[in-house]
């Protein structure tokens, strides 16, 4: 495998289901699947796009991991399965999975907002301090494996209730120079939606759909909670769980998602936003999408605003 090149070369990735090419500073991704034509099995792995290394661009050395073997190409594949919720790996930088069958989840990232994605992203971390840049690797890897690396798949809530409370709270201590062992969840978690503004994204979002209603008057007559509120949920069942499930589990009161593995698939969602924000900062058309129906609870069954495929085949 190359790892300098001025020889155009091509490095095969599996699994990035959009119809379309898309290109960052260093690689140009062709697609050569066309997903509409097919529908891939989840225990088949198939080739989906060519990265081909520009003219006069070298490949980097990883950032999350330590092997001298492994390439930048291992850590798009990271950054793109948790964007894009899936097993995503270029041939030869896989970051390997325990079952044969892919877990699907929906993509964060619409085609055309892909490469800019990696291109940021790989910027922000090549500029971050040491410390902050742990904090990233252990949580993107935490995620990973509470997602692709278990035997039993009944324990994935206890690990990402684990990753959720290493993230906001690292990032509390960090932000906050804490060193005391007393951090309160609600105080993390408070920190984290302030650092990130996100009930004041959804509140610009909504205000911008009903002009010219009144946010509040809207809110209101919706009964649409605040942000804040997934916390308290976060707390019941962590509970619960933490003592064996022995009782009844805890009711959300007025939760339309009042089932362990809705919450679950929605802390999972909250978790994927929290580490995309933590690299990119940008904002990027479904966000609100997953933060006002799944979060705030608005939509269970979820609808994300959809990919529209550009691409042709003959």
């Amino acid at each position: 495998m190359g790892v300098i090149g001025n020889d155009m070369l091509k490095y095969p990735f599996f699994n990035i289901f959009i119809t379309n090419h898309f290109e960052t500073e260093k690689f140009y991704f062709q697609c050569v699947f066309n997903s509409s034509e097919i529908k891939v099995p989840k225990n088949i792995d198939v080739i989906t796009h060519i990265a081909e290394l520009k003219k006069d661009k070298a490949i980097s050395k990883s950032i999350f991991f330590s092997n001298h073997n492994d390439t930048e190409l291992k850590d798009i594949s990271l950054l793109l399965s948790i964007a894009q919720g899936t097993h995503i790996f270029s041939e030869h930088q896989n970051l390997g999975r325990i079952s044969n069958d892919r877990k699907e989840d929906f993509e964060l990232f619409l085609s055309f907002e892909i490469g800019d994605f990696l291109d940021e992203t790989f910027k922000n971390l090549s500029k971050m301090k040491r410390e902050q840049l742990d904090v990233i690797k252990k949580a993107f890897l935490i995620f990973y494996e509470a997602k692709h690396f278990l035997f039993y798949d009944d324990l994935r809530i206890i690990l990402m209730m684990n990753c959720f409370e290493f993230i906001i709270g690292s990032i509390y201590r960090q932000d906050k120079n804490y060193n005391k062992n007393d951090l309160k969840l609600q105080d993390s978690y408070k920190h984290i939606i302030t650092k990130f503004d996100y009930q004041k994204y959804i509140d610009d979002k909504i205000k911008n759909e009903i002009k010219p209603k009144k946010l509040s008057v809207f809110k209101k007559g919706n009964k649409i909670s605040t942000i804040s509120s997934f916390v308290k949920q976060f707390q019941d069942m962590r509970n619960w769980i933490a003592h064996g499930r022995q009782h009844k589990k805890p009711a959300f009161k007025g939760s339309p998602s009042d089932l362990e593995f809705t919450f679950l698939y929605r802390l999972e969602s909250f978790i994927r936003i929290i580490l995309i924000d933590l690299v990119y900062g940008k904002d990027y058309t479904r966000k609100f999408d997953i933060l006002y129906q799944l979060i705030l609870e608005r939509n269970v069954v979820f609808t994300p605003t959809p990919e529209f495929p550009k691409l042709r085949f003959c």
